[in-house]
């Protein structure tokens, strides 16, 4: 059975030969091929190629691309304060905004509707790539 197999049938709560393992790499994927979290989470480059590390290293049956919680405060609007080593702290509130700093201005995408300008969404609303 293919990792592929194994977790679509675990998710249709069909029979599998071992439970499926499927890690979160986030922005260890940056550190497995050495750029900062920042520079790894703004590139589809270098998440492709941290997530092909992992997969090299680590032989997972699937691996999500991307689960930033941050990405959902980013498109409220919310400032981003970046890290080396770590995801993004979110710095500002969608309604309150907690320091002098401004949120964001909300842009209209035309295919997506409001949308603010974003640092992390031009990864994510890539096609998606299939083996």
């Amino acid at each position: 059975m293919t990792g592929r197999e194994r977790v679509r049938n675990a998710l249709q709560l069909k029979e599998v030969d071992r439970v499926p393992w499927v890690p979160f790499v986030g922005c260890h994927g940056g550190y497995l091929i050495n750029v900062p979290a920042e520079e790894y989470l703004k590139s589809e480059n270098h998440i492709l190629a941290g997530i092909d590390e992992a997969v090299k290293r680590y032989a997972p049956d699937g691996l999500p691309v991307m689960f930033d919680l941050q990405v959902e405060a980013e498109v409220l609007g919310c400032n981003l304060v970046w890290a080396k080593e770590n995801p993004p702290a979110v710095s500002t509130h969608p309604r309150l905004p907690l320091s002098e700093e401004p949120v964001k201005n909300i842009l209209i995408w035309p295919s997506m509707g409001l949308l603010p300008d974003l640092s992390l969404w031009p990864c994510i609303l890539q096609e998606p790539i299939y083996s």
